[in-house]
């Protein structure tokens, strides 16, 4: 009886030594990210995903309640610190593109039970949508201010190629609770920009063996063609969100999961698989990564929900970490990645919604993990730019290399 006591003992200290390097693991993410993701990672294979996210959100949630502390003693809350600071002229919200027509969406009609959230227009629960006129220029749909930073929603130009502006740039500041929470926004041209899908070198892993190299093909690594990257979605263990590449499905669709799907004319959909996102055979890759965050244009309800099987086993939909998102406008032209700091999953939709996104699914999150970077020639080759400053260090060349992670790039048309 003595010997089971001590063995019950030993393997109790065993685990709290365990939660607490995971705690310690994910509170060193913020000195070293790269380490402590991780280490983040191991630990979750030695406890569990749903060990890990308790801990991880214990953390979480102390480092935001001694945020509000801090802001309720100095008041006020910082700018958005953009890598090589703001840009001062505001862009008009409509600038000159090809005459080249894209696809349109058949209209669906709006469920009413999405949930309207004060100040951000939505469309109305029995309204039937139909798409906007296919037109030479990009109608970029205005976005809606939720508190009084200087900047926020206004439009300003991001990236050009070819001479024009092709992607656009704002932040939202959603959350009336942390004056510090911010989303940026990128709004991309899909006219004159194409969107790829790549898988990592080693995620999302699968029993299905295809080619994975993780690297941008040297085709695309051109200066003046390769524009930016960004993350892609949880690993494969967090969810088994399906994911398929060039007609080989590595990890089969779930049920009524928010999917993107990549076409062979450089068009993209999101919404539903086999609804809103057709399984025709020009469809060349698709990729899920929980319920859509926005759907038919109105924030979907389960973004107040906890349960992890919707969220892949990661934190709490209510704690504050580093949240991204990708999304499409009402008439597939306009592609949106937002990527901010302090966000709740509630906020992060209502910063998707106030840019009128049409569908949106929730990406990666956490600070190393939610990650996108411009790119600027440099001598022979070319130079990735973080968007943001608290990106700058953080393995900030990371989508110039093999990358282990999948992970989606946009080059010229």
């Amino acid at each position: 009886m003595f010997r089971s006591k001590k063995i019950k003992v030993a393997f109790l200290s065993l685990v709290i030594l365990l939660v607490l390097g995971a705690g310690a693991a994910y509170a060193a993410i913020n000195i070293w990210p790269s380490v402590g993701a991780e280490t983040v990672d191991i630990l979750r294979g030695i406890l569990g995903d749903q060990a890990v996210a308790v801990v991880e959100d214990s953390v979480l949630k102390t480092q935001d309640d001694i945020r509000q502390l801090l802001q309720k003693i100095k008041g006020g809350a910082p700018d958005v610190q953009w890598t090589g600071g703001e840009i001062t002229e505001s862009a008009p919200l409509s600038t000159p593109t090809s005459s080249k027509p894209i696809l349109t969406q058949t209209p669906s009609p709006v469920r009413p039970y999405f949930t309207a959230v004060p100040g951000v227009p939505t469309l109305a629960a029995t309204q039937t949508v139909s798409p906007s006129p296919t037109s030479a220029g990009w109608n970029l749909p205005p976005a809606t201010a939720l508190s009084g930073k200087k900047n926020e929603a206004q439009w300003q130009p991001f990236i050009t190629s070819n001479g024009q502006v092709v992607a656009y740039r704002t932040f939202i500041a959603p959350d009336p609770q942390r004056s510090y929470a911010f989303a940026a926004v990128i709004a991309f041209d899909l006219a004159n920009t194409r969107l790829h899908f790549l898988l990592g070198s080693e995620d999302p892993k699968s029993d299905v063996k295809v080619e994975r190299s993780g690297r941008i093909p040297d085709q695309d690594r051109q200066a003046g063609f390769l524009l930016a990257a960004f993350n892609g979605g949880f690993k494969a263990e967090h969810g088994h969100f399906g994911v398929m590449v060039n007609g080989v499905t590595l990890i089969p669709a779930r049920d009524n999961i928010g999917t993107l799907g990549l076409y062979a004319d450089g068009s993209v959909r999101m919404g539903l698989l086999g609804q809103d996102v057709p399984e025709t055979p020009d469809l060349l890759a698709w990729r899920q990564n929980g319920p859509l965050v926005i759907q038919n244009g109105s924030i979907n309800p389960q973004t107040d929900s906890n349960d992890p099987q919707d969220w892949g086993y990661v934190v709490s939909s209510d704690t504050a970490t580093y949240r991204s998102a990708i999304a499409i406008s009402q008439d597939n032209r306009t592609l949106y990645f937002v990527v901010g700091p302090d966000l709740t999953l509630p906020a992060l939709a209502k910063a998707v919604a106030a840019i009128q996104a049409y569908q949106a699914i929730q990406l990666d999150i956490n600070n190393y993990w939610a990650h996108f970077e411009s790119f600027e020639p440099a001598g022979a080759g070319l130079k990735a730019v973080p968007l943001l400053d608290y990106m700058k260090g953080i393995d900030d060349q990371r989508f110039l290399g093999r990358y282990i992670r999948d992970y989606f790039y946009v080059t010229a048309k």
